[in-house]
């Protein structure tokens, strides 16, 4: 060996020689053999097979060579194959690296794997789908599945096939299907594959393996590396120290800056160590920087401009190589006006020149590099699992070895700004049972998929909810659907209803008063309604703003420091020894906000004011003290967090725009229907039923079925309208159509934009649709009613005709009947709520048992 190993490197090494010599004696007499090494993360698993390797080719210290042993290496992740081919070529004397293979897809085609060699091989090339898997042809002679096949054939117990993080695969989430890791336990007749007789597995978590084992008669040798044996080496250091706020504030960047600042600490005390002790190799720590998922088409949710810029703060300029990326499906980004290129995991390590790296989670896995002293997280608190991982890797001393004469180059960091004392404890459990942290990341599939928004994605989960819909048969035939045009015999009857009240409820989502205001002031300049408007009512909100300020100033002795302690955060830091990872020592501090933080807390003050609408700045233009910029932003945040201010804001705001709206409503009407359009959708915003002229479209479109039936309101050009109704509409409508007087009818379609919209109370404000509209001669003129045919079933119907009521109450006189039908033995019985007395009934009822008293019953 190249390296020194650690004494139980070798003791386990050994004893991993002394197994596999047995199990090969088993194999020759046809016994299935596992050998499992169960050692924790940090020991060394791979310099260990590196001497098992060097041993069985090279022999040594009584331990007969045996040059023709074949070792196939499988793992899940081709990183980590490269990160483990590297280790084992930097380690072993008799391993040249012409007898390492990495088998590729497109190149490899051999009979059977040659003895004297070790082969590298990941899952993800063993799919059905993948070239070494498929029936051989004219391009190949040979499926992987029929080399490993001969390869056993020819010398079953010189085969050994090696498995890396063994836990991994170990358990199909099909019951019905096996793993690509399994068929080489268990075989694969399908494939023509039998068991590999000799199997090496290696695991900190070895469970999930020992399991798929046990359901087989291969018999298992274990051997066991025990965690304090790894910890008395010095392999992994003494302390973690954690830093998290005390509480949920916006921190991110400032505990960046922090860690920024250790990193640059450790950075000088390593140089000094190296120096004093004249190591050959200095030790230069990495910033290891976790950034949060995107969403859409967003990279990361985290600031990445103001990570560069928070970080070079103390860095100085990052050079090209200096700061990389190691995010799935991505090459080099631009961020802060730097180049942040792609590099590999498993090539951070060997990249002297590597100071910071930025990742989402390909370093939770798979990954070493003892140089990583520092860690900064900006992923939230529901990452326990992920961040366990990887401080389990973040242990390990660079040197290989406790230093002792300086305590803080055997500890490592960790700031993570999102998380809380009990989310700390989690990731603690975590570390304390290396078993949690497997039975939860191996029960998940991550998919990147960054050609997806939001609804392909949803159309493939709909897919997985219902796979029995993905055989190219259509769930739901579209029926054909029909435009109707304004009947032109109706002319008078679209005049008359255009003159009525309609509401608008829930057609548009609720906005704060304050956005609404602005918004509306926007509008009105946008369209050269008021060019003084949008200048004006900010005029009034900014000074509310600052009476409130002076107000709160002078009520409050602490308001001072209320400002002060707002631009500060509260950090507790946790001491953890790796031991037992339990909690030896907690202190806190306060650290100065940086200004990054400070303009999250004043953005933070915008969108509690009016997201979008920057009132925020425009208080900051007229208030800001140059010499002290950040004083006064601190300042709106602490009005804002005052209990009455949003309240006083809202009040304010809603009477700026109810007077605009009066004072320019009757400009707004001539404008341009899409242009009314937006100011309308304002009225509608404010969560209220919101009364508005009843505007029936020109043409509406709706499906093609049911009967045909005359003089609706819109028909095609031979006068028809197509409505499918059933037996009771239908009775009541035909019933309707034969009073003498009748004119014309609508069916009045749920949920359309131009639909009559009556509010009523039920859990809140809702929306009625009544369903007909009949238009009828009454004297020298024409009167609209209301006909709404009542279904017993329905226990809303009594909310709804209390609804109704209170429409009348405003609007009865602009109405004929107001009406609630139903249909009770074969007889039509009739409430029109715009009898007074009726009206009275409607107004009392209070649930659906009181239906009754409005028929008279």
């Amino acid at each position: 060996m190249k390296l020194e190993l650690k004494p139980f490197q070798e003791n386990a090494a050994r004893e991993i020689i002394c197994e596999l010599d047995e199990a090969r004696a088993s194999v020759a007499k046809g016994k299935l053999q596992a050998v499992i090494l169960s050692a924790p993360t940090g020991s060394g698993k791979t310099i260990t097979l590196a001497q098992v390797i060097d041993l069985t080719f090279g022999g040594g210290d009584g331990i007969p060579s045996r040059p023709q042993t074949t070792f196939l290496w499988l793992s899940d992740s081709p990183e980590l194959n490269v990160q483990s081919g590297n280790k084992l070529l930097g380690a072993c004397d008799f391993l040249p690296y012409y007898k390492m293979v990495r088998i590729e897809s497109d190149v490899f085609d051999d009979d059977y794997l040659q003895p004297g060699y070790l082969y590298f091989i990941n899952t993800q090339l063993l799919g059905k789908d993948k070239i070494l898997t498929k029936e051989p042809g004219d391009r190949r002679k040979f499926t992987f599945w029929q080399t490993v096949t001969n390869t056993i054939s020819r010398a079953p117990q010189d085969f050994i096939l090696v498995i890396d993080e063994a836990h991994r695969g170990a358990t199909a989430n099909d019951r019905n299907r096996t793993t690509t890791m399994q068929k080489f336990i268990v075989g694969s007749e399908s494939d023509g594959l039998p068991p590999v007789p000799l199997v090496l597995g290696m695991s900190a978590t070895p469970q999930r393996f020992t399991t798929l084992l046990g359901n087989t008669n291969r018999t298992q040798r274990p051997i066991n590396i025990s965690p304090e044996d790894v910890r008395s080496s010095g392999l992994l250091k003494d302390w973690i120290v954690v830093r998290h706020p005390k509480t949920a504030v916006a921190g991110d960047l400032t505990l960046l800056e922090s860690a920024t600042r250790s990193w640059k600490h450790f950075t000088k005390l390593w140089e000094d160590y190296c120096t004093q002790e004249k190591e050959k190799n200095i030790v230069r720590p990495i910033l290891v920087v976790q950034i949060e998922d995107g969403s859409g088409n967003s990279l990361t949710r985290t600031p990445l401009d103001d990570v560069v810029r928070v970080i070079e703060r103390h860095s100085g300029p990052l050079g090209i190589n200096e700061i990389v990326h190691c995010l799935h499906d991505q090459t080099d980004l631009e961020a802060g006006g730097r180049i942040i290129r792609k590099l590999d995991a498993s090539r951070i390590q060997e990249s002297q020149d590597v100071k910071v790296v930025l990742f989402k989670t390909a370093l939770s896995t798979g990954w070493d590099c003892p140089r990583a002293e520092v860690m900064m997280s900006f992923r939230r608190a529901q990452d326990q699992t992920s961040i366990a991982q990887l401080v389990g890797r973040m242990i390990r001393t660079p040197l290989a070895r406790r230093i002792g004469m300086n305590e803080a180059l055997d500890t490592v960091e960790l700031y993570l700004p999102h998380y809380d004392a009990d989310a700390l404890e989690a990731v603690l459990e975590r570390l304390r049972n290396p078993d949690a942290q497997e039975n939860e990341a191996l029960d998940t599939v991550e998919l990147y998929l960054p050609h997806y928004d939001a609804d392909a994605l949803e159309a493939v989960l709909e897919r997985l909810r219902n796979p029995d819909a993905q055989d190219g048969v259509p769930t739901r035939v579209e029926t054909s659907i029909e435009t109707y045009s304004r009947n032109p015999a109706m002319e008078k009857v679209f005049a008359l209803l255009g003159k009525l009240p309609t509401y608008s409820v829930d057609r548009v989502p609720r906005m704060s008063d304050v956005k609404r205001a602005l918004r509306l002031a926007g509008l009105l300049v946008h369209e050269g309604v008021d060019l003084d408007a949008d200048e004006q009512v900010r005029d009034e909100l900014v000074k509310k703003l600052k009476g409130l300020r002076d107000k709160y100033a002078a009520e409050r002795t602490d308001w001072d420091t209320l400002i002060s302690e707002g631009g500060e955060i509260e950090v507790d830091v946790s001491r953890i020894a790796t031991g037992g990872m339990q909690v030896e020592g907690k202190t806190s501090s306060r650290v100065l906000l940086v200004e990054e933080n400070i303009d999250q807390l004043f953005d933070e003050a915008g969108r509690m004011l009016a997201s979008g609408e920057g009132l925020h700045r425009t208080y900051w233009k007229r208030y800001h003290d140059r010499g002290y910029p950040n004083h006064v932003k601190l300042e709106l945040f602490a009005v804002l967090g005052q209990p009455e201010t949003l309240t006083v804001m809202e009040r304010l705001s809603k009477q700026l725009f109810n007077e605009m709206w009066k004072k320019h409503k009757a400009a707004i009407q001539p404008l341009p229907a899409s242009v009314r359009g937006r100011f309308q959708s304002l009225i509608q915003a404010a969560g209220e039923a919101a009364q508005q002229v009843w505007e029936l479209p020109t043409q509406i479109v709706e499906k093609k079925e049911g009967d045909v039936w005359e003089k609706h309101l819109y028909c095609t050009a031979s006068g028809g309208f197509s409505a499918k109704l059933n037996g009771w509409e239908k009775e009541l409508l035909e019933q309707e159509i034969k009073k003498e007087g009748f004119v014309a009818w609508l069916r009045n379609l749920p949920r359309r934009e131009w639909a009559l919209c009556i509010p009523y109370e039920l859990a809140g404000k809702k929306p009625f649709y009544p369903d007909f509209i009949i238009v009828r001669k009454s004297g020298r003129g024409l009167v609209a009613d209301v006909l709404e045919p009542h279904d017993d079933s329905r226990t809303d119907t009594w909310a709804k005709a209390k609804g109704l009521a209170e429409f009348a109450d405003k609007h009865g006189i602009d109405f004929g009947r107001l009406i609630i039908a139903r249909r009770k033995d074969k007889t039509w019985h009739m409430a029109d709520v715009n009898d007074m007395k009726t009206r009275a009934k409607a107004r009392k009822m209070q649930s659906a048992s009181d239906l009754e008293s409005l028929f008279g019953m």
